[in-house]
């Protein structure tokens, strides 16, 4: 051994062989001439079979080419030099070592061999290895991933996700901090607050926005994990920005809101959503629609201020107890722009949405529904009126018929120029004023159904309106249709309705004025707010200009005996109501005071052609012929007696039914039939009229009878053909009344 080497092995050896790494000492031959403890270790060998011998005697070909030119190296250059080194053990497991050789000289300069020191670097060689591969499966990660230091919110480390979410280079990330870029931390306050709590946790997820190089954000769901390793702590995060996802969201929810609205819109009745100050936050189409109000005039507004004032104090109550309660429901007046009230119908149910209470309103338009109530309310006040109204006419056109038959008997049978002939005119008029009253009654009684055949109806308009307004400082305006529909109507009753409305507008203009009839075709269709049936039909308008109904008295005017006048029975209205109601037809009413009053009549059209009839004459008629008169009122068949002998009818009587039969019988079996029968309808507690020609027609087919009546409770009057009849007369009738009817059947053949 080399005397320098053997001085540094003295002096060294123990030195060196507390080293881990691996020292040896060459001389310029590549002949190991000292080594420690570590050589010996990794080559396995003892220090003898290893001082004096080369590379090649213990390591692979190749790495013993590597050692000596990593030698020669030195040499050379005449400096210290380092060099990575790898070498494959006996059982094929690869081992790095990091060397530094340095040269060795004597005390003349000279290069006498070597020192080299080589530490083993196979694990963390292994460890950048795995980190490398780490890094490169992380930055094939479709999301941003970043470790941060949480003490000083330092970026450590971030994959290229991360660099082209922020726009930032990684050089330029690793010198930036969390706060920098995370819009939702304000200060290094909040950062610990943080931190301690995903500490406590061990995870966390949030949802913010991050801040680009541009200053530009985008929203991102950010997974953060505490990890510690070698007591050293660490917070990963997991970015994935979901800018897409939001934007999906902001599609469904406007998808949601809108078919939410079309759903809404499409409701056949009014929608709001009312928060817990009573304001209207959501509305559909309808609720525009039925109020009259704009989207921009609903934004904003109180659910009061669409709620009539006398309903106030129950709207809020019902909305108080849908919040408190969970639900309620009942019918509220609403108020529409144009200052309409109209009932609704409502049903409210709460509803929690975004940490907030919410009370979702719905409300069913009951305007037709509660127009039907009120028109059945005054059927029913008319149908029980009528029961006794009818029973008085009944009676009293009893003794109309008496007072009226002789009155019209002494009449025919005196001098026009008597004084006592103007007297009976004058008890005949009274008499005349009677029948119209009862007719009213009967109108709207059990009795009143009307006798209908085809008419033009606007003569009947123009007639009754201008014998109203004879002499009255009233002027009356006509506005007809050219090709206004005939109508199947009573035309005496309709001319009533005409007469009793005409009176009641110049009644309302003490001063005069004008009053507007107008007629027009129109069409009921089934989704018209008014109560009819769908079908075509004209509307009479009569507009005055006087002082108008006040509105208490509206619902009202209808009624049977109602009357704000000094003077007036109260029957006018109700005797009109009853009759265009039986005429399938409707009147309403439109008023306001100081501007004047309208009232609408429709009347249901009929495709028949008008059958134009030839006037009357107003003497009578006399005749011959055998006649029988059947009536429970004596007073009534002593009347017709006389009248029947006055124009030369031979006549018989019968109470009831069964004795006009028997009478029948006898006079047919004798050869002497009855010409005709006058038969009254109702026979209290016997058989009347129509039982009685039922067993008639049994005996014989050709039999010929008038019905008559005071009022009646089957169609017979109007639809005596029907039941067999030949002819119909209602009390109270005169002479000439009675001769036309009689003439016109015993004469037909």
């Amino acid at each position: 051994m080399d005397k320098s080497f053997s001085d540094l092995t003295a002096h060294h050896q123990t030195l060196i062989d507390t080293i881990p790494d691996i020292i040896y000492f060459k001389d310029c031959e590549g002949r190991n001439m000292v080594v420690n403890k570590a050589y010996k270790d990794f080559v396995g060998l003892k220090e003898e079979e290893i001082i004096g011998k080369t590379d090649n005697h213990f390591f692979p070909p190749e790495l013993a080419a590597h050692c000596f030119e990593s030698d020669m190296k030195i040499f050379t250059e005449r400096k210290t030099l380092s060099f990575d080194e790898e070498f494959t053990l006996k059982d094929g497991k690869k081992v790095y070592f990091e060397t530094i050789k340095s040269p060795l000289f004597d005390e003349a300069g000279d290069i006498i061999g070597l020192v080299g020191v080589s530490r083993n670097i196979t694990e963390r060689k292994q460890t950048e290895e795995q980190f490398k591969l780490i890094s490169n499966l992380i930055n094939q990660s479709n999301e941003a991933i970043g470790i941060i230091d949480p003490s000083t919110s330092h970026f450590l480390y971030v994959n290229d996700k991360a660099c082209n979410n922020l726009g930032y280079s990684r050089e330029e990330l690793l010198n930036m901090c969390e706060v920098d870029i995370e819009t939702s931390i304000p200060n290094k306050s909040f950062w610990d607050g943080h931190v301690q709590r995903v500490k406590d946790n061990g995870h966390e997820i949030f949802f913010g926005d991050l801040r680009r190089k541009d200053s530009s954000t985008f929203p991102a769901e950010v997974n953060i994990k505490f990890i510690t390793v070698q007591e050293k702590s660490y917070m990963v995060y997991v970015v994935h920005d979901i800018t897409e996802r939001k934007r999906a969201e902001e599609r469904r929810i406007s998808e949601q809101q809108r078919f939410t609205q079309d759903m809404t819109d499409n409701l056949p009745c009014i929608y709001y959503l009312i928060d817990i100050d009573g304001n209207i936050i959501a509305w559909n189409r309808k609720a525009l629609e039925s109020l009259g109000y704009s989207s921009e005039e609903m934004s904003g507004m109180s659910a009061m201020q669409l709620v009539a004032p006398d309903n106030k104090d129950y709207a809020i109550n019902k909305i108080m107890d849908g919040f408190n309660k969970g639900e309620s429901f009942g019918e509220v007046d609403l108020i529409s722009k144009d200052g309409v009230k109209k009932p609704f119908f409502f049903t409210c149910r709460s509803t929690y949405k975004d940490k907030k209470t919410y009370l979702v309103c719905m409300g069913l338009d009951i305007s037709e529904r509660k127009m039907m109530e009120n028109e059945m309310i005054k059927a029913q006040k008319l149908e029980s009126i009528g029961i006794l109204a009818g029973g008085l006419a009944h009676d009293f056109n009893n003794i109309l018929t008496a007072i009226l038959g002789n009155v019209s008997l002494s009449k025919n049978t005196s001098n026009p120029g008597d004084v006592l002939y103007r007297r009976l005119s004058d008890a005949e008029k009274a008499a005349l004023r009677a029948k119209d009253l009862t007719k009213q009654l009967l109108t709207f009684s059990r009795g009143g159904a009307p006798v209908k055949r085809v008419i033009s109806i606007i003569e009947i308009i123009k007639e009754s309106a201008d014998l109203v307004l004879r002499g009255s400082d009233v002027r009356c305006n006509y506005f007809m249709a050219d090709d206004i529909r005939p109508v199947e109507a009573d035309g005496g009753q309709i001319s009533q309705v005409i007469h009793n409305i005409i009176l009641n507008a110049d009644q309302a203009m003490p001063h005069g004025g004008t009053i507007n009839i107008r007629c027009e075709n129109v069409t009921v269709g089934s989704g018209d707010p008014i109560p009819l049936k769908s079908g075509k039909y004209i509307r009479i308008s009569i507009e005055d200009s006087g002082i108008g109904i006040q509105e208490e008295y509206i619902p009202k005017i209808f009624d049977p005996y109602f009357t704000t006048k000094q003077k007036g029975s109260g029957l006018g209205l109700a005797t009109a109501y009853s009759i265009v109601k039986r005429h399938d037809g409707l009147i309403t009413v439109e008023s306001k005071l100081g501007v004047g009053t309208t009232f609408n009549i429709y009347l249901p059209a009929t495709a028949k052609k008008v059958v134009l009839r030839s006037e009357d004459k107003s003497f009578p008629v006399f005749g011959i012929g055998k006649i029988l008169i059947m009536d429970d009122e004596e007073i009534v068949r002593k009347v017709a007696g006389e009248m029947l002998s006055y124009l030369g009818y031979r006549v018989e009587f019968a109470a009831e039914g069964s004795e006009a039969i028997e009478q029948y019988k006898k006079a047919r079996d004798a050869g002497n039939p009855y010409n005709l029968l006058i038969m009254d309808l109702t026979i209290p507690g016997g058989m009347g009229g129509m039982e009685a020609l039922k067993e008639l027609l049994k005996i014989d087919t050709d039999v010929r009878a008038v019905v008559t009546s005071g009022y009646s409770n089957n169609p017979i009057i109007s639809e005596y053909k029907r039941y067999g009849f030949k002819g119909f007369i209602t009390k109270p009738y005169n002479v000439i009344d009675l001769s036309k009817i009689i003439h016109g059947i015993i004469n037909k053949p």
